[in-house]
């Protein structure tokens, strides 16, 4: 997806200035208008998938290549003219056609980046709300705010001082309906698709406690690294365990490193937390300034908030410092449920 992705990016940007006439209507489309509304298809794949902060990663990685092309372009049109008179014509084409491609590449990193942390952001958030459910209600809708948004930065961008103001709105306007109706017409595939990529990958990722700022990547606390896959044994309940004997955070007093060995336990139901991304997490902490006592809470927390388990538990064995060791527990059973009882009676039994 991330390929195709990237490929549909960098092949509108060439597309654009070939504009049509649709009907005798007086409204004219993009040449774009053929591709880029993939882009968004799978731009919702992606997040709907993986979350968004994967598809964050693919956007800055297309735009990046997107940045070469337009400077590779540049380079080749500044080369000496042909020998051959009848090469020449051929090169005034291709420098007049790449000409736009830094303008258009620049309008698209600027519009793309908004509007699809527009999109990404509706599509997250009604996942989240709607637990999973309403898959086309969202994707047509975060597409309607992302294209929108997009639109009004690119076409202003692009062709101000070309076309006069009116015809740059009708364009918006019919780039965000054609857009929008392909996406519809094409939505019965989409929806095919992520149930497939879901069940083939194993991962249907919640964007819990997770930052939308396109520019921030990594923070010295993260629990959006956090990553699920799905419970494949949901009929029986079963214990997984994790121990991480060297988890580091920071005094929030002094600044200085305190070293701990971090046990956790959990009986999962429907999503399970990938060891990878956990471990990541916990690294997360390293430059992170808290107390013994919120570290783990908030790991248990964090935990809870990612794959609503039945049951967890969350030990700190903290290393002595001036002559103290300190070791946190902290447990949590679903209320109403037999696991709201268990948490009570290990909690009571801990030592």
């Amino acid at each position: 997806m991330a390929v195709m992705f990237t490929v549909c990016l960098i092949t509108s940007n060439f597309f654009v200035p070939r504009l049509w006439q649709v009907g005798h209507t007086g409204f004219q489309l993009s040449g774009a208008v053929l591709l880029f509304p993939v882009s968004y298809i799978l731009n919702d794949c992606l997040t709907e998938v993986y979350g968004y902060r994967k598809s964050r990663l693919v956007i800055w990685l297309a735009f990046a290549l997107s940045a070469f092309v337009a400077v590779m372009s540049q380079i080749v049109c500044c080369l000496p003219a042909p020998a051959e008179e009848s090469s020449r014509q051929v090169a005034e084409h291709f420098n007049s056609l790449f000409a736009m491609v830094p303008r258009t590449t620049i309008a698209s990193l600027l519009a793309f980046i908004c509007g699809s942390t527009c999109n990404a952001w509706i599509m997250s958030k009604m996942k989240v709300l709607n637990k999973g459910r309403y898959f086309g209600l969202r994707a047509i809708l975060s597409s309607i705010g992302g294209e929108l948004l997009d639109s009004l930065i690119f076409f202003p961008f692009v062709f101000w001082g070309i076309m006069d103001l009116q015809t740059i709105l009708k364009l918006v306007f019919t780039q965000v309906v054609v857009k929008t109706s392909y996406e519809l017409v094409i939505l019965p595939a989409t929806s095919w698709f992520v149930k497939y990529t879901k069940k083939k990958e194993g991962i249907d990722t919640y964007d819990e406690s997770i930052s939308y700022n396109p520019f921030k990547f990594r923070d010295d606390y993260a629990p959006e690294v956090l990553e699920t896959f799905i419970n494949k044994h949901q009929g029986n309940d079963y214990w997984v365990r994790f121990n991480c004997p060297e988890f580091t955070s920071l005094c929030p007093i002094t600044g200085q490193p305190d070293f701990a060995e971090i046990r956790i336990s959990y009986i999962p139901d429907v999503k399970m937390v990938e060891s990878k991304s956990l471990k990541l997490y916990l690294f997360s902490f390293r430059n992170h300034g808290d107390f013994h006592e919120d570290c783990v809470n908030k790991i248990m927390k964090d935990l809870i908030s990612l794959m609503d388990p039945k049951y967890i538990e969350v030990t700190g064995l903290f290393t002595p410092r001036g002559g103290i060791s300190i070791y946190p527990y902290a447990n949590y059973g679903r209320p109403g449920t037999k696991y709201e009882a268990l948490a009570e009676q290990r909690f009571a039994q801990h030592q």
